[in-house]
């Protein structure tokens, strides 16, 4: 069989590409490669056919809000942004001291422009307004981030809370005494806990369901926390992720995010329809006002980080061409000839070059990129 012969067919996204050498391969789909997140699959049917994994192609649902509004403008009844179903609406009995302030917070990969919130909480007050998406989130992957800052060093309550109708299932911020990023309603169930008062840099998990990050409130930070639903407890629960000042120029990866793991939620979320923003305190015991900045939020199906490399392959005689972008010099090839319970080793010195030959000279043969 000559490569000149070389037939491509291609099937969905979400399917394998199978390449053919001059003839039909066996009618048996082979097993699906697992998608790692900082990993890209080449799969190849050395002498017989090319397999890789298609990355999703998602058409994203998003909602975004940027405060770009007139400095001193109350946050009820602003209605700019993208992806909503409606205005900003003031939370019933709480106060009305949201307002939009002068400058926007920035970040690295995050385009950030015109003005910002900021959310003052006093005494007993609460400082929250509620707005619907445009569309609900209900299945597959959901991810929300916000640029939030904490300057008076407060405890009080605050951030963006993801909401189910009229049920709040989430806060991403500070929970009520905690000095540090955190996100509850975290399923506690077999988990090694901390039952003690919250410390300032402590993180892990609390019995109440919070997941500190370690990270002050102090300092400006971007909050990402990635929703998969039905992939908790049951089938029906949620599973979290949850980053606090990503490099969003890399590939997701879950080993860099808050607990190095995902966690299941105690609870089914329902449909994600709305958020909240703002926080306060529903009694003054959690000292000085709040004074509490808030600016580029994002709610997304498509992830914010840089996408994987591709891995591309050509064939020549009898060796294959694996190659992939310049910028991801330092990746490592790896390979095996078992998608199931195989063994994926390096390829030697593949991560000082982006390219590499090697000969067809086994029935079947798997590639990926690994990121150390």
């Amino acid at each position: 069989m000559k490569p000149s012969a070389l037939k491509t067919k291609l099937q969905s996204s979400t399917q394998l590409r199978k390449v053919v050498f001059g003839r039909s391969l066996d009618s048996a789909k082979p097993p699906e490669p697992t998608m790692f997140t900082r990993h890209v699959i080449l799969g190849g049917m050395i002498a017989c056919g090319i397999f890789s994994a298609g990355l999703p192609s998602a058409s994203a649902a998003t909602a975004a809000e940027g405060f770009d509004y007139t400095a001193g403008s109350a946050i009820g009844g602003l209605n700019g942004g993208s992806g909503w179903g409606g205005a900003w609406t003031f939370v019933t009995a709480a106060t009305t001291n949201s307002a939009i302030g002068a400058g926007s917070l920035t970040y690295p990969n995050i385009t950030s422009s015109g003005n910002k919130m900021i959310s003052v909480a006093t005494g007993n007050g609460d400082s929250r307004a509620l707005r619907s998406f445009a569309t609900g989130y209900s299945s597959g992957s959901m991810y929300a981030s916000v640029l939030v800052q904490n300057l008076n060093d407060s405890v009080r309550y605050f951030g963006l809370s993801l909401y189910s109708g009229g049920t709040e299932q989430m806060l991403m911020g500070a929970g009520s005494g905690f000095y540090d990023w955190t996100v509850n309603r975290i399923a506690t169930n077999g988990m090694s806990v901390i039952t003690d008062l919250p410390v300032s840099g402590a993180g892990g998990l609390y019995a109440n369901g919070a997941l500190d990050s370690g990270i002050d409130t102090s300092a400006l930070a971007l909050l990402l926390v990635k929703v998969d639903f039905n992939a908790g407890i049951g089938g029906t629960n949620e599973l979290i992720t949850f980053w606090v000042n990503p490099d969003l120029s890399q590939v997701e990866n879950v080993a860099d995010a808050i607990g190095g793991q995902s966690y299941s939620t105690d609870r089914d979320f329902g449909t994600i329809d709305r958020v909240r923003i703002g926080g306060g305190a529903d009694s003054g015991t959690y000292g000085v006002a709040a004074l509490l900045y808030m600016d580029e939020i994002n709610i997304s199906s498509v992830s914010p980080f840089a996408p994987p490399p591709t891995l591309s392959q050509s064939v020549s005689g009898g060796d294959i061409t694996l190659s992939w972008p310049a910028g991801n010099l330092g990746w490592h090839l790896q390979q095996t000839t078992n998608l199931v319970g195989g063994t994926w080793m390096d390829v030697p010195d593949s991560s000082l070059v982006t390219a590499t030959n090697l000969p067809i000279s086994l029935p079947a043969e798997f590639f990926r990129l690994r990121n150390p």
